[in-house]
């Protein structure tokens, strides 16, 4: 982040603010002076700052330095935060207990609102009530067992819980003319005290409710264990998998079978899917080879057509429940068999709309030829009787668009 600039080069630091040096090189002082001062009659006061001879613009503010690091400069905020939970030495790799960023979010905030119907989530939980609610459900080796026995049975954990509870200082940056170097140093312990916090305050929520019961916290920590290695489970057709090799994630819900209507009324029975979107897109798509009005091809990895869903470009867990909510329901409820929406229609003869899938052909005289193949969807038609449909076990998801 810091980077760019000189380390022994200068910045001005005033409220709260960073400057940034106007001019880098003197020999054009003489030359610019003008258009800096016109530059600066047109500026909002304050922008631009005089010291010492020297001008330099404000930047960015000491805060959003700090809480935009983990954004603006991952791999200092990963190291530094390594740091930090090395020292507490846990007894097995810090990182195995305390997941990413991306991961808690999933975990904490995604998944208990698409299991909410099940008892365990009608209410509230926190991050304790969560893991404990996993380690009841997910089948979790022994192993992971094993390691949480050693890390509650560390002397050293309990010594650096109690140590961390202890109030850390903020460091102080001094306003002025100051050197790169010494706003990195600010800026590294800043990172520390802000990221001691956060973990001390994940530590109480994972180590110390219900103190007296061993089991309980052993059981947690097991899952958290379990749920860090793995980077994926899955709980009542909710589930996410890590990308690998990164801190990226795909997130997913399964439809289940379900039914649809085309313009005569007839019906296709739907396989389940997963529909899914990731820390790096929200844009929604299936993860398997699929079929459906609202899919161009029959292969994996489609995007849903949305026609009105604008993807949102932060990724929070508000966005995250929005966006496979939005691609849940355009599979399930969006097709409408009177007006024959979509890339396809379910009923050919109908003439709706279709969107035609190119095949290659390996013809030496023609080598980009293709011929036109057709999504059609006669092999998922079933009688009105269909044993499913009578008994309620599927839906016919559709029936308001008839």
């Amino acid at each position: 982040m810091l980077q760019i600039l000189d380390k022994n080069g200068e910045l001005f630091v005033k409220d709260g603010y960073i400057y940034l040096p106007l001019l880098f090189d003197p020999s054009v002082e003489e030359e610019i002076v003008e258009a800096v001062e016109s530059i600066s009659g047109i500026l909002p006061e304050g922008i631009i700052a005089e010291v010492k001879g020297k001008r330099f613009i404000k930047s960015i503010s000491l805060k959003s330095l700090i809480d935009g690091c983990e954004k603006l400069d991952p791999a200092l905020f990963e190291r530094i935060r390594n740091e930090v939970i090395i020292g507490y030495n846990y007894g097995v790799d810090p990182s195995k207990i305390f997941p990413d960023k991306n991961l808690s979010s999933i975990v904490f905030h995604v998944m208990p609102y698409f299991v909410r119907r099940h008892r365990d989530f009608r209410k509230e939980k926190g991050e304790e009530d969560i893991l404990d609610v996993i380690a009841d459900r997910i089948n979790i080796p022994s192993r992971f067992y094993d390691d949480a026995e050693r890390v509650i049975a560390g002397e050293k954990l309990r010594c650096s819980i109690r140590a961390s509870d202890e109030e850390v200082e903020e460091p102080f940056m001094g306003e002025g003319i100051v050197m790169v170097k010494s706003l990195e140093e600010w800026l590294t312990r800043s990172l520390k005290v802000k990221i001691n916090r956060e973990e001390s305050k994940r530590r109480s929520q994972l180590f110390s409710h219900q103190e007296g019961v061993h089991y309980g916290r052993k059981k947690r920590i097991a899952a958290m264990l379990f749920i860090s290695e793995k980077g994926a489970i899955e709980m009542d057709g909710f589930g996410f998998m890590r990308v690998s090799g990164t801190h990226e994630y795909i997130i997913y819900k399964r439809t289940g079978e379900y039914a649809l209507k085309d313009f005569y009324g007839r019906l296709y029975l739907f396989p389940d899917c997963r529909v899914a979107v990731s820390t790096y897109s929200l844009k929604p798509f299936v993860m398997e080879r699929y079929k459906h009005p609202f899919l161009q091809w029959y292969d994996s990895g489609q995007e849903i057509c949305l026609k009105n869903f604008v993807v949102p470009r932060e990724i929070t867990p508000e966005n995250i429940i929005k966006a496979l909510e939005e691609g849940i329901n355009a599979i399930l409820y969006g097709y409408s068999g009177r007006r024959r929406n979509g890339y396809h229609s379910l009923d050919l003869e109908g003439g709706g709309f279709i969107e035609m899938e190119f095949e290659e052909i390996d013809d030496p005289l023609f080598p980009r030829r293709r011929t036109m193949k057709r999504v059609v969807f006669d092999d998922y038609r079933i009688p009105d009787d269909h044993p499913k449909i009578v008994s309620g076990e599927v839906k016919i998801t559709n029936s308001h668009t008839i």
